[in-house]
């Protein structure tokens, strides 16, 4: 609905369905077995790292509202506030112990959540200059919970991969001959799986790319890309951040390249 010139309304209710993601439903088992003797006996210890082919597609109703403000010299505005209520959601899941998987350390499989429901608002400023310069921000902060029954167990979390705040920042310039990005981006811990008794998240994270472009004409151009700017690490924890789950370095990556359209 549009209120006068500078400012419009939005609304939508849409009930959506996604297949798992191929690698989750795939037939494939993946068994590692170590034998150690213990004592004059042979023990054999078993984790698995399986595919679930009965997995169910992830089901949702949606409320989306939205406001854009076009005031003209401060570039755009816009707010918005989105609920969503969610059905068969995919976490990742330790299944040792339950039917076909007796005798097992550890299996993870993805699984089916019970219910899940995620709702938050959405925050947005876009401005670009005469001379060239870009200037954008936005923000998600959200609230999630989700209920997931394994093996007779309910467990109460969070939306597995929904951060509860995710911002982002860009400072740009274009012009006929460039096109240059500064960007960086933010979102806060996250559920990843369920692993035996424990809780697997995934840290904070915060990383600045830069992007860039020199244009020789309309059709080829040169590109600088810089990934992981200030070389952030990837850490998961077990229920407290001290509790190290997994800790990796990727270091920075860069890209140059050549861009031809025929």
């Amino acid at each position: 609905y549009e209120f006068n010139d500078k400012l419009i309304g939005r609304a939508a209710f849409t009930q959506t369905i996604s297949r798992p993601k191929f690698e989750d439903s795939a037939a494939f088992q993946i068994i590692e077995s170590k034998t150690e003797e213990d004592d004059g006996e042979f023990v054999t210890e078993r984790e698995a790292e399986v595919g679930n082919p009965d997995l169910e597609p992830y089901e949702a109703d949606n409320i989306d509202l939205a406001l854009e403000y076009y005031p003209g010299n401060i570039g755009v505005l816009s707010a918005g506030y989105f609920y969503k209520n969610i059905d068969n959601f995919i976490i990742i899941s330790d299944v040792a112990g339950t039917e076909g998987w007796e005798g097992f350390e550890e299996v993870m499989q993805p699984i089916n959540g019970e219910s899940a429901n995620v709702s938050g608002v959405e925050l947005s400023w876009v401005k670009g200059f005469n001379n060239g310069l870009l200037l954008s921000a936005n923000g998600t902060f959200s609230s999630s919970e989700a209920v997931t029954f394994l093996d007779g167990e309910r467990y109460e979390t969070s939306l597995p991969n929904q951060s509860d705040r995710i911002g982002n920042f860009t400072i740009g310039y274009e012009s006929e001959l460039m096109s240059v990005r500064l960007s960086m981006t933010y979102k806060s811990e996250n559920l990843e799986e369920i692993d035996g008794d424990l809780i697997r998240m995934e840290d904070k994270h915060q990383q600045m790319d830069f992007m860039g472009k020199y244009f020789i004409n309309q059709n080829m151009h040169v590109y600088f890309n810089a990934i992981n700017l200030t070389d952030e690490p990837f850490y998961n924890y077990f229920d407290e951040r001290s509790v190290n789950a997994q800790y990796e370095e990727y270091g920075r990556t860069f890209e140059l390249g050549f861009n031809w359209k025929l």
